[in-house]
C-alpha cells in the first residue's frame, strides 16, 4: 500500500499551503480539555429540534449561501461519540493518494452551501455501498453531515444538482486526464494494459441503440464505453461514447491517441524495435489491419485468433493478408497454443479420481487448444499465455464493481440527440444481419430434421425447403456485403435517429468509482498479510467502513481523532492495527482544515459507571402521616 509520509500533499485550510501538517503527537485515550463528546440519543433530539429542517444547525451559513454570498462551507468538527458509519474516515488518507481532492482547482462550482468537498461526501457513499443519492434519503442526516465536518449531507435532490453541475464545468476532463497521468507513474503496470468493454443497460423510453449484455445475455438498449485496465486489474482510464461503433474504431481513433498523451506511447517510435506498449483484449478487436497500424506505432497486441485454427503446434510464425486484392499487405505475427483442462479440479463421478491431462498428441475429451495471436516479436509464450489469463483480473474488477460500487446505475435517464458526426450501425445492415441469423437457425432445424427423417416422401420435401433456404442465405449475404455497415448519425431519417445519454455525467461518477475502487485495493493490499484468509479482505473493509467511530477535535493539539468502535472479533482488529499505524504515519490533514487525522480503537477497557441520578430529599413526618391516611 502507498501510504507512507511521503505522499502527496493534502489540500490544507483557506489561507494556508496545502500539505500543512502538524507534528505527530500520540493519540490519548480521551480529548484534551472540553466538554464531553455528545452521544447518539442527544444528537438525535437536537437534529430533531432543528428550525430550517432536520439537522439544519447552520442558520447563518445556510442563509448566506441563499443570496449567494457563501461559496462552499468549510469544515467545522464538534466532538461527537458513536457517529454511524464514522469508519469510513479511515479510507480518507487512501482517496487523497489516489487524487481524489487533487488539482480540483480545475473544478468549479456555483457558490452554494455545499462546495467541492460534495467529492469526498460520494467516495464515503460509495465505501458505504449507498449507491445512488436517493439511498441516502434513508440515512441519517445528521450523522452523515459529521463526516465531511458539515451540520447535515445533502439530500438526494441537492447532492444530485450539485453532481450535475459539476460534471458541466469546462475542466471536467483536465482533471480526468490529470488522474489518468499520476495513476501512469509505474511504467512496470502501464507497460501492458487491458482494453475492454462494458455496458449499462437504459430501462427508460428511448431509441437507444442496443448492445448485448454478456452477465444477462440479452440485447438491450444500452450505453458503451471502454475501459483501460492497468496489469492487475487497477482502472486507468473509461472512454464514454453517444454510439458505439466497435472496439477496432474505438482502439484506432481513442484509445491510442489518449495513450500517447499519457506518455505511454512515443511520438516517432522505431518500428523495428522492441514494442514499448501490449494491448491485450478479447476477439471483438480483431483487426489485421488494425495489428498492422500498431505495430508501426510500437505497439503490440495479445488476442485471441478469430476463425479455423489447425495444427498441433505450440508456437510458429503466421502471416495475415488483409487489403484489397491487388495490393495485398502481409502482417508477420506468432500463433502461441497452450491447452487448458474444461474439467473440473477434485475427484470425479463415483469419487474417482480424473485421468491425468495429456500434454502431447490430440487434445483430449474435456481438454481444448486455445489459439493465441501476438504481434510482440521476443515475448516468451509463457507472458502471452499468461497475459490472456490475466485478462480476467479486468472482468473481475467490473464484476466487482457491479455489485458493490453499482456500476451499472445510471446516473442520469435524460436524453440528448446524438451527434450528426457520430458513427453508428446502419438500420439496414441490422435488417439483414438479423433476417440472415433467421435463415441460418431455420436451415440448422431443418437438417436435423432431415438427417433423422426415414420417409421418402417427407424427407424430399424438407430437401427442398433446405434449397430454398440456402438460397435466401445466398441472397442475403450478397445484399449485406453491398449495404455499408456503419453510417453517420446525420444520414439516418428521423424515425431512426438515434439518441444516446450525456457523457460528462457517466464520465465524473465512473471517475469517482475508479479513485474510489483503487484507494480500497490499496487498503486491501495493507490488510491482507495480517488474515488468515486474504480472500476475506474487502468483507473485513466493508465493515470497517459501516463501522461507528467517536470524533474527537482537539485544535490546541491540531488533531482530529477517529475513535473506531470495536468489530466482531478480536482477530479482526488486529488485522486492522497495522493499517491503523500506516494511516497515522501519513500525516494526513482533513481538507479543508488543520487538523491531523489520528486513528484508534476503542481501547479495551471496564466503562466508566454512569453517574446516578441526585436522591430526591427525604419526606417529612406530615406528609407520611397524609400517605398512611390515604392508602
Amino acid at each position: 500500500m502507498a501510504l507512507h509520509p511521503g505522499g502527496p500533499a493534502t489540500p490544507g485550510p483557506a489561507g494556508e499551503p496545502a500539505g500543512t501538517a502538524v507534528a505527530v503527537a500520540e493519540p490519548s485515550p480521551e480529548p484534551a480539555g472540553g466538554p464531553a463528546a455528545p452521544g447518539k440519543e442527544e444528537r438525535s433530539r437536537r437534529d430533531a429540534a432543528a428550525t430550517m429542517g432536520r439537522a439544519a444547525h447552520d442558520t447563518a451559513g445556510r442563509v448566506a449561501a441563499s443570496v449567494g454570498a457563501l461559496d462552499g462551507r468549510q469544515p467545522r468538527f464538534e466532538a461527537a461519540s458513536a457517529v454511524s458509519g464514522g469508519g469510513v474516515l479511515a479510507a480518507l488518507p487512501s482517496l487523497l493518494r489516489a487524487g481524489l481532492l487533487r488539482r480540483a482547482a480545475l473544478l468549479e462550482l456555483p457558490k452554494g452551501f455545499y462546495g467541492l468537498p460534495s467529492l469526498l461526501l460520494w467516495a464515503f457513499l460509495l465505501l458505504a455501498r449507498v449507491r445512488n443519492p436517493e439511498r441516502l434519503g434513508y440515512r441519517d442526516p445528521g450523522e452523515w453531515g459529521a463526516l465531511p465536518g458539515l451540520d447535515r449531507c445533502p439530500c438526494p435532490r441537492t447532492l444530485r444538482r450539485r453532481t450535475r453541475q459539476l460534471a458541466e464545468c469546462e475542466g471536467l476532463p483536465a482533471w480526468i486526464g490529470s488522474l489518468a497521468r499520476d495513476w501512469c507513474d509505474d511504467p512496470d503496470t502501464v507497460a501492458t494494459l487491458f482494453v475492454d468493454g462494458h455496458v449499462q443497460t437504459y430501462g427508460g423510453q428511448g431509441n437507444l441503440p442496443k448492445h448485448f449484455v454478456p452477465h444477462l445475455k440479452l440485447a438491450l438498449p444500452a450505453a458503451a464505453a471502454y475501459w483501460v485496465h492497468a496489469l492487475g486489474g487497477a482502472p486507468l482510464l473509461c472512454l464514454h461514447r453517444q454510439v458505439d461503433d466497435g472496439m477496432v474504431r474505438e482502439i484506432r481513433m481513442r484509445i491510442v491517441p489518449q495513450l500517447q498523451e499519457l506518455g505511454l506511447r512515443p511520438d516517432a517510435p522505431d518500428p523495428e524495435a522492441e514494442p514499448v506498449l501490449t494491448l491485450v483484449f478479447d476477439r471483438e478487436g480483431w483487426s489485421p489491419q488494425l495489428f498492422h497500424e500498431l505495430r508501426a506505432k510500437g505497439v503490440a497486441v495479445v488476442t485471441w485468433i478469430k476463425g479455423p485454427q489447425e495444427g498441433q503446434v505450440a508456437e510458429r510464425k503466421l502471416e495475415l493478408e488483409f487489403g484489397p486484392a491487388k495490393a495485398r499487405t502481409v502482417l508477420e505475427a506468432r500463433e502461441i497454443r497452450f491447452r487448458a483442462d474444461r474439467r473440473l479440479r477434485g475427484r470425479g463421478k463415483n469419487d474417482k479420481p480424473r485421468k491425468p491431462l495429456q500434454l502431447f498428441g490430440q487434445p483430449g475429451k474435456g481438454q481444448r487448444q486455445p489459439s493465441v495471436l501476438t504481434t510482440h516479436p521476443s515475448l516468451p509464450a509463457e507472458q502471452v499465455a499468461g497475459l490472456l489469463r490475466s485478462r480476467w483480473s479486468q472482468e473481475n474488477c467490473f464484476k466487482y464493481m457491479r455489485s458493490e460500487f453499482g456500476l451499472d446505475t445510471l446516473p442520469e435517464h435524460a436524453l440528448e440527440e446524438v451527434e450528426p458526426d457520430a458513427w453508428g450501425v446502419s438500420p439496414a445492415w441490422r435488417t439483414i444481419e438479423k433476417a440472415l441469423k433467421k435463415e441460418r437457425n431455420a436451415v440448422g432445424h431443418l437438417r436435423r430434421r432431415r438427417a433423422a427423417e426415414t420417409d421418402i416422401a417427407k424427407a424430399g420435401e424438407l430437401d427442398a425447403r433446405i434449397r430454398a433456404c440456402d438460397q435466401a442465405i445466398a441472397g442475403l449475404v450478397r445484399a449485406r456485403k453491398s449495404t455499408d455497415q456503419h453510417v453517420r448519425a446525420g444520414e439516418l431519417t428521423a424515425e431512426q435517429r438515434l439518441q444516446a445519454l450525456p457523457e460528462p455525467l457517466r464520465a465524473l461518477t465512473d471517475t469517482l468509482r475508479m479513485i474510489t475502487c483503487r484507494s480500497e485495493t490499496a487498503m486491501a493490499a495493507a490488510v491482507a498479510p495480517a488474515l488468515g484468509h486474504p480472500d476475506t479482505v474487502r468483507s473485513l473493509l466493508e465493515a470497517l467502513f459501516q463501522t461507528g467511530a467517536s470524533l474527537l477535535p482537539d485544535p490546541a493539539a491540531g488533531t482530529l481523532t477517529v475513535r473506531l468502535l470495536h468489530q466482531a472479533t478480536r482477530a479482526r482488529e488486529a488485522a486492522l492495527a497495522p493499517l491503523l499505524d500506516e494511516l497515522n504515519q501519513t500525516r494526513t490533514v482533513f481538507p479543508g482544515t488543520s487538523l491531523r487525522l489520528v486513528y484508534e480503537i476503542l481501547p479495551a477497557g471496564p466503562s466508566p459507571p454512569p453517574s446516578s441520578p441526585p436522591r430526591p430529599p427525604p419526606l417529612s413526618a406530615d406528609v407520611l402521616c397524609n400517605l398512611n391516611e390515604t392508602v
